[in-house]
């Protein structure tokens, strides 16, 4: 049998075409992923708060948009914007909640009782 070493393929180096290439690929698979996932006229996007962390941490919506958040943690949770666009307060175990975002661009927010769940929202006109 022969070594593993030897049945590893050699990976040519790493070229800064190469990365940028990776990086525009990554980038509209990303663009894609979001638009159908939150494009106009799509279903409401959706996040969720498992395991003390939102879920997706990183959304891309539409202004305009209602953004679903459900709590699927046994305890309270916040749901508050960074910069004060929107905060509702205490989500419930099982409970869902309902913001819509008004302005384009980066949307961070958090948990109001838990400060270190963190997320933000991609806003796009």
């Amino acid at each position: 049998m022969a070594p593993l070493n030897v049945l590893r393929r050699a990976r040519p180096p790493l070229t800064l075409a190469r990365l940028t290439l990776a990086r525009l690929t990554l980038a509209a698979v990303s663009v894609a992923a979001g638009t159908a996932c939150a494009g106009r006229g799509a279903a409401s996007p959706r996040l969720g708060i498992r395991n003390f962390a939102f879920q997706p941490a990183a959304l891309v919506v539409h202004v305009g948009q209602q953004v679903t958040l459900t709590n699927h943690d046994s305890v309270l949770h916040g749901f508050a914007a960074d910069d004060g666009s929107f905060n509702v307060g205490t989500v419930a175990s099982g409970g869902s909640v309902r913001v819509v975002v008004a302005h384009a661009g980066l949307v961070r927010y958090h948990c109001t009782l838990h400060q270190a769940m963190r997320g933000v929202l991609d806003v796009r006109p």
